[in-house]
C-alpha cells in the first residue's frame, strides 16, 4: 500500500499541513523541521502527490517549453536545461515541438494552457503575435526564446543570428574565400526569421567585403545530415567554383562535408565550411568543424530561472536581451594561405 501524507505526519508527530509545507522550498516551517519531515517521509518513501496539491493550490509547479524541432540537438539541449534549472526550482517541465509550422505553434500552446502550465518558454515561429496575444489573455508568464519575427514585442532572451553570419564570413573572407555559399533552412521556410536574419545578414557581408552576392549564393537544403549531403551535390554542380560554406546548423554542415569530400574536394583547403550553434559532436577530431557557438543552454538555463521567478512574484518577465555569438575555430576552415 502506497504511505500517504497521513503516515508521514504521524511518523514525524506533526500535522499534514507541516508535511504539505515541508515539500514547499519557500514556508513558513523551521529550516531544522523542514529537515526531519523530508528525512522521514525519504525513509517511508513518500512522494506528494502534484495532482492533489494542484487541485488544492491552483498552482501545478509546472512550465512548458515549446521549441521547432524536438530530435534535433539544439533543441534537446535547450529541454534538457530546462528541466535541469526547474528541478532545482521544485518545478517541472512540459515539452512540445511545432516542427517549424505557425499552425502547430498555436495548437501546442492550447494543449500546454489545458495542461495548467503556470509560465512558457516558447521558441516563436510567425505567429508570435497571435500566440503572444493567447498566452497574454490567459494570464500566464512567457519568454521568446532564441528567435523571433519582427513584431513580437514581448520579453526574449534570443541568440544574434545577424552577428552569428557576419562573424562567420569575416573569418571566410579572412581565410581566403571568395565564392561562398550560404545553405540556408528548407524552402517552405525560408520566410521564419532566423534564417531570414541570417540570410540578409550573409549577403550584406559579402558585399562590405567587395563580394557579390545574388540569390545564386543561396541553396535551400534543411536542418539535418542528409540534407546537407544532398544540396551539396547541388551545389558543386551549379557553382564548379565554390570555396566555401556558411550553414544554417552544424548537422547539415557536416553532411555537405561528408559528401565534398566524396567529390574530390579536400576540406579547408578547397572548401571551408562553417556550421552555427556548436554541438559538442562538432569538436570531435574527425568532424573538427569550425562553428559560431551561441550560448543556447546558457540562454534556456537563465530563461527558466527568470520564467520561475515572474510566476512566484506575479509579474511579467522584463527582459529583451540578444546574446552574442562566438567564433570557434577548427580543422574545417584551416587554410594555409
Amino acid at each position: 500500500m502506497a504511505v500517504t501524507i497521513k503516515d508521514v505526519a504521524r511518523a514525524a508527530g506533526v500535522s499534514f499541513t507541516t508535511v504539505s509545507l515541508a515539500f514547499q522550498e519557500s514556508s513558513r516551517i523551521s529550516g531544522k523541521q523542514r529537515k526531519k519531515v523530508l528525512s522521514i517521509a525519504k525513509d517511508l518513501g513518500y512522494t506528494p502527490n502534484r495532482q492533489a496539491q494542484a487541485l488544492r493550490t491552483g498552482k501545478t509547479r509546472t512550465i512548458g517549453i515549446i521549441v521547432n524541432d524536438i530530435v534535433n540537438p539544439f533543441y534537446a539541449t535547450m529541454i534538457r536545461a530546462a528541466q535541469i534549472a526547474a528541478l532545482k526550482r521544485g518545478y517541472e517541465v512540459v515539452s512540445a515541438d511545432t516542427q517549424f509550422l505557425s499552425s502547430r505553434e498555436v495548437t501546442e500552446i492550447h494543449s500546454l494552457l489545458h495542461a495548467r502550465v503556470e509560465g512558457m518558454l516558447v521558441c516563436f515561429g510567425e505567429k508570435a503575435k497571435e500566440s503572444s496575444k493567447l498566452l497574454t489573455d490567459h494570464g500566464i508568464p512567457f519568454l521568446a526564446l532564441d528567435t523571433f519575427p519582427e513584431n513580437y514585442e514581448g520579453p526574449f532572451l534570443a541568440n544574434d543570428v545577424t552577428g552569428a553570419a557576419r562573424i562567420a564570413v569575416q573569418h571566410l573572407l579572412e581565410a581566403g574565400c571568395r565564392r561562398p555559399v550560404f545553405l540556408n533552412g528548407e524552402k517552405e521556410f525560408e520566410s521564419f526569421s532566423g534564417f531570414a536574419l541570417l540570410k540578409k545578414a550573409f549577403y550584406q557581408a559579402l558585399r562590405e567585403g567587395g563580394i557579390e552576392a545574388d540569390d545564386s549564393s543561396t541553396f535551400y537544403a534543411g536542418l539535418d545530415i542528409d540534407a546537407g549531403r544532398s544540396v551539396m551535390h547541388q551545389v558543386r554542380e551549379k557553382i564548379p567554383t565554390v570555396d566555401a560554406l556558411l550553414c544554417a546548423n552544424s548537422l547539415c554542415a557536416m553532411g555537405a562535408m561528408e559528401t565534398a569530400e566524396e567529390l574530390g574536394m579536400n576540406i579547408a583547403q578547397d572548401l571551408a565550411v562553417v556550421g552555427i550553434d556548436d554541438l559538442n559532436v562538432c569538436a570531435l577530431k574527425k568532424i573538427s568543424l569550425t562553428t559560431i557557438r551561441q550560448p543556447f543552454e546558457q540562454m534556456t538555463t537563465v530563461a527558466t530561472d527568470i520564467l520561475i521567478n515572474s510566476i512566484e512574484e506575479g509579474a511579467p518577465p522584463d527582459i529583451r536581451m540578444v546574446l552574442k555569438p562566438e567564433l570557434v575555430v577548427r580543422n574545417s576552415t584551416y587554410r594555409e594561405l
